[in-house]
């Protein structure tokens, strides 16, 4: 068989909604040349629409239920904790282990969810926001190489709360600008039939600022890159979730809350929230001292940060886990749509009862400032969801409407806020597009979801489709990959 190659250029929350305009009026020429030239679409992602699950969704074929991931935060129920679902996902094996076992080379770099870097036949370098310096490389030797390049895994400066916009587009074009340089030259210096680059931080733009110039600007920088890729090789652009502005913040969890579902537990301020002192004001102090984010994680214990308070005056992640009644509460969500049941038997009928309760009240929640429904759709988690970890899910699922942005965190006042930090929230259409001599079809094509990806790529590389994938080749792709 003559050696085929595929590069994969992943962009972390890319969506049509957010670029059409700017390709329609020529501003991205490399993108628009593909949209003209290959094929493209909408790509169906799973509730809720976030980097994880979804990039671990596209890499393993799996759907959320299999993976026993629904979101960057699990919870265990039977311990009451909230929890990262690394230990779950981890041990699924990707399309670079069923490429390297059948002796194909990869080159991975910066997807999200790949830490700590596996062995591959090849390199696996793992991406932000959930890896750090420890074992993000593999091979482990090539770490010193990064470092000598300047290599970083994340941006030092994302907060628009603490740093100005152009500080935060400065520091997002240098990390991205790096990527790009290193992977060119892993291309360059390496032997490969897929490689893979995925540039997490253009999403962290969209969310922050939307559609103002920084983001069109820093796709124009993606576009000039994605232009150099696309000359010798198919290319497949993909994203893990679409984007769209916000218009309205759903404080979830207050609103729980508030209709006596959540109960949470009478706190005594902290000597932090006596003083004012804030996430954000500690690391805005740390930054002028020339400490970075990662720095101070090292320095402060998660127990001493977990009391400090948000700007709001919320609390996110693990500092929510004591600060639940457990055993008196019905409910408690995470951002962006899931939401557990919790001093409820399951398989009892006031386990149902509640569950539809909850799905009327919030397919009829509207805002109060505009009238527009909130919620699209709750599902409830068999309606999306199959397989192992099935028992383990949230029990609903919250497809948001159009501008609205969930938020999961505890001790807001307010159910509902304009947009502060994030401007633009995630949607479940996310980008696909295909390119290269080998693509036989030209324009949008139709019912593509991210389940899809996995075994259309193994099967263009001569790779059978294991039987564990439960997605389906791409059939308007299907044709012999070009040397």
């Amino acid at each position: 068989m003559e050696e085929n190659k595929i590069i994969v250029i992943g962009l972390d929350g890319a969506g049509f909604e957010l670029i059409q305009p700017w390709i329609d009026e020529g501003a991205l020429p490399n993108i628009k040349k593909i949209q003209e030239e290959g094929c493209w679409t909408d790509m169906d992602v799973y509730l809720p629409p976030v980097t994880c699950p979804n990039w671990k969704c596209y890499s393993t074929s799996k759907n959320p239920g299999n993976l026993g991931a629904f979101w960057w935060e699990n919870i265990d129920l039977n311990t009451k904790k909230f929890y990262h679902p690394r230990k779950n996902y981890i041990k699924h094996k990707e399309i670079w282990d069923y490429l390297s076992e059948k002796g194909k080379k990869v080159i991975i770099m910066n997807m999200p969810t790949t830490y700590p870097a596996k062995k591959v036949n090849g390199i696996l370098i793992a991406g932000g926001p959930d890896a750090d310096d420890a074992h993000f490389v593999y091979p482990r030797s090539l770490k010193d190489q990064l470092k000598q390049e300047n290599y970083q895994i994340h941006a030092e400066k994302l907060n628009p709360l603490i740093f100005a916009k152009e500080e935060i587009f400065e520091s997002c074009r240098s990390t991205i600008e790096k990527r790009f340089s290193v992977f060119k030259k892993l291309l360059k210096n390496h032997e490969w039939d897929l490689a893979q680059i995925t540039i997490f931080h253009i999403n962290a733009l969209q969310h922050f600022f939307w559609d103002d110039d920084v983001t069109k600007r820093m796709w124009q920088i993606l576009d000039t890159h994605i232009g150099k890729l696309m000359k010798q090789h198919t290319l497949l652009l993909m994203s893990d979730h679409g984007s769209n502005k916000i218009d309205v913040a759903f404080n979830i969890n207050t609103w729980l809350e508030k209709n006596k579902y959540l109960v949470l537990k009478k706190q005594t301020k902290s000597i932090f929230q006596k003083i004012g002192l804030t996430q954000e004001a500690g690391y805005r102090a740390a930054n002028k001292l020339g400490l970075s984010k990662d720095m101070l994680l090292k320095i402060l214990p998660k127990k001493i940060l977990n009391l400090i308070p948000y700007s709001g005056g919320e609390f996110k992640g693990e500092s929510k886990n004591e600060k639940i009644e457990w055993e008196k509460s019905k409910a408690i969500a995470c951002s962006q749509g899931p939401v557990y049941l919790l001093n409820t038997l399951k398989e009892t009928a006031d386990y149902e009862k509640l569950r539809k309760k909850l799905k009327e009240d919030f397919e009829s929640l509207k805002d109060p400032a505009t009238g527009k429904r909130i919620i699209k759709k709750a599902y409830f988690k068999e309606e999306i969801y199959c397989g192992e970890y099935i028992t383990e899910a949230p029990d609903m699922i919250l497809d948001m409407e159009k501008g609205v942005h969930i938020l999961g965190h505890i001790g807001k006042e307010a159910v509902f806020e304009k947009p502060n930090k994030w401007k633009g929230e995630n949607k479940k259409q996310g980008l696909f597009m295909m390119y290269g001599k080998s693509i036989p079809c030209k324009g949008r094509i139709e019912n593509v979801h991210i389940l899809d990806l996995a075994p259309t790529i193994l099967s263009k590389l001569g790779i059978e489709i294991p039987a564990s994938f439960e997605g389906k080749i791409i059939t308007a792709v299907q044709k012999g990959i070009e040397k």
